[in-house]
């Protein structure tokens, strides 16, 4: 499986300012691929386009199906039961018969039972176990390659920790798209960054991390900071 993008551009209409637009790469998806940018720098478009969800003829898989799961992608489960929101999605897709079993082992990692919540109508729910439930569902459909857009939003530290393991053990191809740099050191080797609607680098953390210049002006530097001072903490206690 490999993606190939090409005088890629994409603008949402003549009245926005913003534009994605990235000339040429490839991907071979031999491992996870992370993509960092700050707010509004276009990852989640770039997400958008790259599972089909918005058209574009600059974007090319090879032998791929993609699914996206977006930020807030529990909010279409609040007005409906997660039983009937199970059913309707295995009835209309053959394919996933055992979709049922499959959430549910992804929710017992999470320490959430599905059949505690399977009643219940996702307002029923906390923003923590709809976003649990919105992740598992998205794992347990088993897409070739699955773009996961900052999927730790509403996740308690414990619940992060527990989603970087589930992700580490998960057998497909994953596009992980996030402005937790932490969490995409740990889960990939090889990032993008998106600044600005402009692909500004692609390579491996080490070599990000070597160019000072472009860590400041996309926040990287803020983190490390940020991360010596706990580290600092910490050592005092």
């Amino acid at each position: 499986m490999y993606l190939k993008i090409k005088n890629l551009q994409y603008q949402y209409s003549k009245e926005n300012d913003f534009r994605l637009n990235i000339s040429e790469t490839e991907f071979d998806f031999t491992q996870h691929l992370g993509i960092y940018g700050l707010s509004g720098s276009g990852k989640s478009t770039l997400g958008k386009l790259l599972a089909g969800l918005l058209e574009n003829d600059g974007i090319e898989f090879s032998g791929a199906n993609v699914l996206y799961s977006a930020q807030m992608s529990e909010n279409i489960f609040l007005g409906s039961s997660i039983q009937q929101t199970i059913k309707i999605i295995s009835e209309n897709n053959p394919n996933l018969k055992n979709l049922e079993d499959e959430l549910t082992r992804y929710l017992q990692k999470f320490d959430l039972d599905f059949g505690s919540i399977s009643a219940k109508q996702g307002f029923e729910l906390s923003a923590g176990e709809l976003r649990k439930f919105s992740v598992s569902l998205a794992l347990a459909y088993k897409p070739d390659i699955l773009v996961l857009d900052e999927p730790s939003i509403g996740l308690d530290w414990n619940s992060r920790v527990e989603l970087i393991k589930v992700i580490k053990e998960y057998q497909g191809k994953i596009i992980l798209i996030s402005h937790d740099y932490e969490m995409l050191k740990k889960l990939c080797s090889l990032l993008w960054v998106i600044d600005n609607g402009q692909l500004v680098f692609q390579g491996n953390f080490h070599q990000l991390e070597k160019n000072s210049k472009l860590c400041g002006e996309i926040g990287i530097n803020i983190y490390k900071k940020m991360i010596e001072k706990r580290k600092e903490i910490l050592n005092k206690r």
